[in-house]
């Protein structure tokens, strides 16, 4: 059926390329009890009769790698898709005009970031509507559900019924399941991520949630929350005498307007560039201020209480 077509097999680093993909590929190919074609090599499987015909793995770390793939019919495979970077997936585009193209993206969801390509495949209906999705979960695995593998003895012709176990073929099992369940909780991001197969609101170190953060994307392009004569907030993030900048950002709405970063200043220092930064005259001190009070940023909170300001709202982020 598909007598020219090109297999091109990516992930983001060389060694998940060669060292589990590829390794796989070859194993197969050797230990079929199936006469395939070609010769498999490190990386490379080819058909020594059609020279367009063949197989090839590489990884992401150089673009010029992924460009020019053209051919009757091609699949893209893509492993460990979620660190895939965006200009391969342009990549592939360009190659849509070639005539019967897939691309099958795989991978495991923890460390899933909002916003990149894998991401919005799963939780952007749009983009989501292009793509057949498949979500497996630990508990779909047959060691849960007691499902036989169908495959043919070749030395009788029948068919036949043995657990993948039995046939070499790892997958989660219910000691693993019950040990990751007990590390991590049912309810845990790792549990759900690693095991579930859920694409999650958070990391295990995060603060920001990844549902928050796809909202702000949304919002951004939200006239609602783009008004420009919206009231005016500022947030200060305080440093003090060593490398660590004080940052002040000034917004209306959702969007940014300005920031400024300043290094090696006292709090009073710091105190007369908010004053400048916020313009207080000119804005009758109306502008909401809020700055980060854990640690040394309690000395501008007090400095700007002292000048007479207000408008100010100190964030523990110790509490949140």
């Amino acid at each position: 059926m598909f007598m020219n077509a090109k297999v091109i097999t990516t992930a983001p680093t060389g060694d998940q390329v060669k060292l589990l993909l590829w390794t796989e590929i070859g194993k197969i190919h050797r230990t079929s009890k199936m006469e395939l074609i070609g010769e498999c090599l490190t990386t490379f499987l080819k058909d020594p009769k059609r020279k367009e015909h063949f197989a090839h793995g590489f990884s992401t770390d150089r673009p010029q790698r992924a460009e020019g793939w053209h051919a009757p019919q091609i699949l893209f495979i893509l492993d460990e898709a979620k660190g895939i970077d965006q200009w391969m997936w342009d990549s592939m585009r360009g190659a849509l005009v070639s005539g019967f193209v897939r691309v099958l993206a795989i991978s495991t969801t923890d460390g899933v970031q909002a916003g990149e390509k894998f991401h919005k495949i799963f939780t952007d209906k749009r983009q989501g509507k292009r793509w057949n999705l498949i979500h497996i979960d630990v508990f779909d695995l047959p060691d849960f559900t007691g499902e036989l593998l169908q495959t043919r003895d070749f030395d009788t012709g029948k068919i036949i019924k043995k657990k993948f176990k039995d046939l070499g073929i790892q997958l989660s099992d219910k000691i693993w399941e019950k040990e990751c369940r007990e590390d991590w909780l049912e309810d845990g991001v790792l549990y759900l991520t690693k095991v579930r197969g859920e694409i999650h609101d958070e990391t295990p170190d995060s603060i920001i949630k990844l549902s928050q953060t796809t909202r702000m994307f949304d919002n951004a392009k939200n006239p609602k929350f783009n008004n420009v004569n919206a009231a005016e907030q500022v947030g200060v993030d305080v440093g003090w005498m060593g490398d660590d900048f004080t940052v002040f950002y000034g917004r209306r709405g959702v969007k940014v307007y300005k920031k400024k970063r300043l290094k090696k200043m006292h709090h009073f220092q710091q105190a007369d560039e908010l004053e400048i930064f916020v313009d207080f005259k000119k804005l009758k001190r109306e502008v909401k201020i809020k700055i980060d009070v854990t640690g040394v940023g309690t000395g501008l909170y007090d400095e700007m209480l002292r000048r007479g300001y207000k408008n100010l709202y100190p964030i523990n982020f110790n509490q949140v």
